[in-house]
């Protein structure tokens, strides 16, 4: 008994706690009803973001709000926090409302820039979506004449993407109108289509989803690796936080399409491939030392893109008995230990108290959460299907192991060397011998022919000059023969 009271006292001091308890019941107990609060603030009326006077910061906070409200719900837990979010999301709409930039053209945004307005017309969306409720008729009509006026310039700006507005933005960007005109149009299909009769394509077979869709696989980025020994295409667009976010829009409009419709089908195809090679993108280039990609950020982004992309092709995969794609849990596991590591992960369930930071954060673990499938399990039988899962298992025996064959193949590929540099000599040596053979079969056959006349003679009139010429001679011919 006194020894499972041990083993039990030394598991809890591992990170995520109790043998027993599912990793679900830990990322909510632990982190994620915590860093819910520590973003609620401690002004009453105003969540910690509108504090700070950040618009697309408040905008992520209530959508983390409303999805961790129905996770909690589900669970009974935290029933005093989930009867304050409506009212919580509904006065964040409001007050994003009225921080919206009125352009001369009519149009609407916020900050003037691209990748805050979508984000921010999505939450809008998305609370009145959650809780019709909590608004009167007059604030639905303010919103939604907000929300559409503001897409309309987020389709403008596209439209006039390579021209004026490319520059400093990125693929993130375009991936985030993406990803809320997907949002708009399932949603809210009639508000949605009047965005579509103010715009300059309207007439155009092309929808706008496609038009971005297709802007996004042009400008993916290739390389070359080598993986088990085969080359294979690896795709990303810049970073690991542009990456992450394309790659997610990309996944999340495939879900969209017919696969019926040949045009469909035939881009759907292509997404599918795209989506594979920049999922490899993720496995190759985590750090094995600390489980990051990147920076913080990056990290935040790619573990929450890593999980949920394999999430959304996966019915499609399964349907067509194709191998779904599937993270690896070591590598899950590493980015979600690094994140939730004591040291910049705090008591008060912030991240490093960063707001930008602890957002992304929120993103991921809710992930995490929802979409990885060993977040089922016990924390025990976690640590098992990981370290099984890993194929790093280093040993003293190993390392010895690994470094003989390191030297051993550094060997082969030297020996292979010295054959192609061997191989070379012998052509060389045989053109040599072929040149002097010919040049003396060919002075014989002219005497027999009577065509050329000639006699051999040796004279030596001036040795010294003969050894100079003749090491002359022999350094040309080694010279030559190193080439």
């Amino acid at each position: 008994m006194k020894t499972q009271i041990i083993q039990r006292e030394a598991f809890d001091e591992l990170p995520f706690g109790s043998p027993t308890d599912t990793l679900k019941s830990v990322l909510r107990k632990k982190y994620l009803t915590k860093v819910a609060k520590w973003l609620e603030g401690k002004n009453d009326g105003m969540i910690l973001a509108e504090e700070s006077n950040s618009n697309w910061e408040s905008a992520l906070t209530i959508i983390f709000f409303s999805d961790l409200q129905k996770i909690l719900q589900d669970n009974n837990e935290e029933d005093e926090f989930c009867e304050k979010v409506p009212g919580m999301c509904a006065d964040v709409a409001r007050h994003l409302i009225r921080k919206k930039i009125v352009l001369s053209d009519g149009h609407f945004c916020w900050d003037k820039v691209t990748w805050d307005t979508a984000v921010i017309v999505r939450a809008l969306l998305k609370t009145l979506k959650t809780y019709p409720d909590k608004f009167s008729d007059g604030d639905r009509k303010e919103l939604m004449d907000s929300v559409t006026k503001a897409t309309g310039w987020l389709f403008t700006r596209f439209e006039q993407w390579e021209t004026e507005v490319k520059y400093p933005f990125g693929p993130a960007d375009v991936a985030q109108i993406l990803l809320t005109a997907i949002y708009f149009k399932k949603n809210f299909q009639k508000d949605f289509q009047k965005v579509l009769d103010t715009q300059s394509f309207k007439d155009e077979d092309t929808s706008i989803e496609e038009k971005i869709c297709v802007y996004l696989l042009k400008r993916k980025e290739i390389t070359k690796k080598i993986f088990n020994g085969i080359e294979e295409d690896i795709v990303s667009w810049g970073d690991f936080f542009q990456t992450a976010e394309t790659l997610d829009s990309l996944a999340t409009y495939y879900t969209t399409l017919d696969k019926k419709i040949e045009t469909q089908n035939k881009l759907s195809d292509e997404i599918k491939i795209t989506c594979k090679q920049a999922f490899r993108f993720f496995e190759y280039e985590q750090s094995e030392d600390d489980g990051m990609w990147g920076t913080h950020v990056d990290t935040m982004r790619a573990l929450y893109a890593y999980v949920k992309v394999p999430k959304l092709l996966y019915s499609e995969a399964i349907k067509i008995h194709e191998e779904p794609l599937d993270s690896e849990p070591h590598k899950v596991f590493k980015a979600l230990r690094w994140i939730c590591d004591e040291k910049q992960c705090f008591s008060d369930g912030s991240f490093l108290h960063t707001m930008f930071l602890t957002i992304f954060m929120c993103d991921a673990l809710l992930e995490v959460h929802n979409n990885w499938s060993l977040a089922n399990d016990p924390i025990i039988k976690m640590y098992d299907d990981v370290v099984w899962a890993s194929p790093v298992r280093t040993t003293y025996e190993r390392t010895k192991r690994f470094a003989a064959e390191n030297e051993k193949h550094k060997l082969a590929d030297h020996l292979e060397i010295v054959k192609i540099e061997l191989e070379k000599k012998k052509k060389q040596i045989f053109s040599f011998k072929t040149i002097a053979i010919l040049i003396v079969i060919f002075l014989i056959i002219s005497r027999m022919l009577g065509l050329l006349d000639y006699n051999i003679t040796w004279e030596i009139k001036n040795l010294q000059s003969l050894i100079a010429l003749g090491a002359i001679t022999f350094a040309l011919f080694a010279w030559i023969m190193k080439k």
